[in-house]
């Protein structure tokens, strides 16, 4: 392994590290009475269709008739991790484990690493874009500027030099980690 191949991959985990701390030191509260669900790199998004298919798309929870039977095959279904993913406002089902979440998250982050190629971070960007109500932000490690859309709309690019916040208000402060 090359020196920046290191130094970047290393960039990868201090961005998520910093998001975790950054967010639970601010909406700990928040979390702990359920007012948040938060999730980071563990947590699983599944999704309609299977992995890299041009109809991959978000479940809609508001469009299951019946929970229950969704909760028998919610595991069976493909899914994505995102790096950072935040339900405040937008509904949610998850297993029992939570391990896997159903619905349209709030935001989600990603951080791209040396190890995501053109076709992966191509169907994540897709797969995100079929919520409408989902902010997806997109840092890539050897830049300040963070690519930000809603749905399938493109917003205002942010910087790591400022504090970052979502449309639904919720602030991050990563100007540490500008280059």
């Amino acid at each position: 392994m090359d020196g920046l191949s290191l130094i970047t991959g290393i960039r990868h985990g201090e961005f998520i590290s910093t998001f975790v701390l950054e967010f639970m030191s601010k909406y700990r509260k928040e979390v702990l009475t359920k007012k948040f669900l938060f999730r980071h790199e563990e947590g699983a998004l599944v999704h309609w269709e299977k992995k890299g298919s041009p109809d991959a798309r978000l479940v809609d929870i508001n469009k299951i008739d019946n929970i229950e039977r969704f909760l028998d095959v919610i595991n069976d279904l493909s899914y994505a991790q995102p790096d950072v993913m935040i339900f405040k406002n937008n509904p949610c089902i998850k297993t029992k484990s939570g391990a896997k979440v159903a619905g349209f998250p709030d935001l989600l982050v990603e951080v791209w690493s040396d190890g995501n190629d053109s076709q992966h971070i191509a169907e994540k960007k897709a797969l995100y874009k079929t919520a409408p109500t989902t902010e997806h932000w997109y840092i890539s490690q050897d830049d300040n500027e963070i690519e930000c859309w809603l749905g399938d709309k493109q917003i205002a690019t942010q910087t790591l030099t400022n504090v970052l916040k979502s449309q639904g208000g919720i602030e991050f402060d990563l100007r540490d980690l500008a280059l």
